[in-house]
């Protein structure tokens, strides 16, 4: 029986938490060279990493991580929750797994303290995030990197307005550069 749960970083089970890590290197290696190489976290601790993981006894099916911070905007300080670390295992895909999982984290969001949500993706898969109520950001410029010289980060940004201040915010998300920090989540 496939079933949904939720853990914190540090309760993650070693089992579900190497098939994770093994996923992430093969399908994001550019989040493990250098120093992050032999890494043994999916998402930095300060960004207060919530996993949503689909398991059948063991063996992962679905993952994704909720994470927040505080993001400066505009002069604005908003508390931002986002989804990172988002896949299905390939031989389950097409099955609606991945939505499921994605319904379950933006759920949470939706019921939180946020006043704003972020992800990053792939273009093609605006549709798919769309479905679960983000709004893609399709004019907006996100920097990330060292903030003297940020790069421009060129994922698709998508969003959710939450709280009044976020909702009163959107056009400034949509008109002025995002600098997020040294990385995305």
């Amino acid at each position: 029986m496939i079933r949904q749960l939720i853990y914190p970083t540090k309760e993650l089970p070693a089992v579900l938490q190497c098939q994770i890590l093994s996923f992430l290197r093969i399908t994001w290696p550019e989040g493990f060279i250098t120093e992050a190489q032999r890494r043994e976290w999916a998402s930095h601790q300060e960004n207060h990493p919530l996993h949503f993981v689909l398991v059948e006894d063991s063996f992962l099916i679905s993952h994704l991580e909720v994470v927040w911070k505080y993001l400066e905007h505009a002069g604005v300080i908003y508390k931002a929750y986002g989804l990172s670390g988002v896949f299905t295992i390939p031989a389950f895909r097409g099955r609606g797994y991945g939505h499921q999982i994605v319904e379950a984290g933006t759920a949470y969001i939706k019921t939180s303290d946020a006043d704003i949500g972020l992800l990053w993706c792939a273009p093609t898969l605006n549709r798919f995030y769309a479905r679960s109520g983000w709004v893609a950001m399709e004019k907006s410029t996100t920097l990330a990197g060292p903030q003297e010289a940020p790069n421009v980060y060129h994922l698709l940004l998508m969003m959710l307005f939450l709280s009044q201040k976020g909702k009163r915010s959107q056009p400034s998300f949509e008109s002025e550069p995002i600098y997020f920090g040294l990385e995305a989540w």
